[in-house]
């Protein structure tokens, strides 16, 4: 029996991170710049890949490259491949001692901000062999990077499917009627919701599941809603209303920062108030690690400390 030199085996994994990189991005340059490998490299190695196929994998275009259909049928099982090797490595490391391996976890960008540094403070102190990788976005985002297995672990707003055995509500938050700080429309510590109808609204657009909360709420009590701008950068939407004469609806998480330097105050919506609840769930895509298994205890312990510290705004 002819055995194959291990690392051969190890470059051709390689080989498929690189080409499942490439196609995710439909470029090389900017794969190469994730990967932090020479452009020329990259695509030597996507190179091989094809003689050792005998397929071409991408279609090359003016604005990039896309995959041939040969490489649409091999990318899940490439996905397959490399998740199963990268468990292998982490089990394998698990089982001499203290959890390894890299965990993937997807954050809501409004709650980035709290809870970020002081997760990966403890993650780096307590499990130096977890390697964390950290994505940013709004809850469409997480549970796609979820769906697709690009993320063990996400942390999101109650998402269109119903909640299975892997999702865990973290917390319940309040949305909050936000406005400059000099306004007196949220002077007072509360804001009646049917007030909204005459104030200029800025919200992200439709299908979001934030908007659709609000418009539900205002819908079941015939308030109408008066939208000026349609925006899915909460950033934009914090530097907008705090230039004056425009409002929002967040949870107070996403201003943290502004209300404590004074830039934007907050009224909670009552009459009824509106709530957002905040899951952490698990990829059903990739396996769980022990690795992810305790960054999952860790975030839950840090959102009930963040709350019983009154750094947090929201109750378990």
């Amino acid at each position: 029996m002819r055995y194959q030199n291990p690392q051969t085996a190890l470059l051709d994994l390689v080989k498929l991170q690189y080409f499942l990189h490439v196609a995710e991005l439909g470029s090389f340059t900017k794969a190469a710049i994730v990967l932090d490998v020479a452009q020329s490299a990259l695509s030597r190695h996507v190179r091989e890949l094809e003689q050792q196929f005998g397929q071409a994998l991408f279609h090359r275009t003016g604005r990039g490259v896309i995959p041939t259909d040969f490489a649409q049928q091999i990318i899940p099982r490439a996905h397959a491949l490399i998740l199963q090797s990268q468990q292998l490595t982490d089990d394998i490391m698990a089982a001499q001692g203290a959890p390894q391996g890299q965990v993937r976890l997807a954050m809501l960008r409004s709650l980035s901000s709290l809870l970020l540094t002081p997760l990966l403070i403890e993650i780096s102190d307590r499990f130096p062999g977890i390697e964390m990788h950290v994505m940013e976005g709004l809850t469409d985002h997480v549970e796609e990077w979820l769906a697709t297995g690009r993320a063990d672990l996400g942390v999101l707003y109650g998402h269109r499917r119903a909640p299975s055995d892997i999702d865990e509500l973290l917390m319940t938050a309040d949305l909050y009627l936000i406005g400059r700080t000099d306004d007196p429309v949220v002077s007072s510590p509360e804001f009646k919701l049917s007030g909204i109808s005459s104030l200029p609204m800025i919200l992200p657009a439709l299908p979001n599941r934030w908007r659709l909360s609000i418009e539900r709420a205002c819908s079941d009590h015939d308030i109408g809603l008066h939208v000026s701008y349609e925006l899915d950068s909460i950033q934009t939407i914090k530097d907008l209303v705090s230039s004056g004469k425009r409002y929002s609806i967040l949870p107070l998480h996403a201003v943290a920062q502004e209300l404590d330097a004074g830039v934007l105050q907050a009224s909670r919506i009552v009459e009824p108030t509106i709530t957002r609840q905040v899951f952490l769930a698990s990829s059903t895509q990739r396996p769980r690690s022990r690795a992810s298994a305790e960054v999952a205890k860790v975030v839950r312990r840090l959102v009930a400390t963040l709350i019983a510290s009154g750094r947090l705004a929201g109750h378990i």
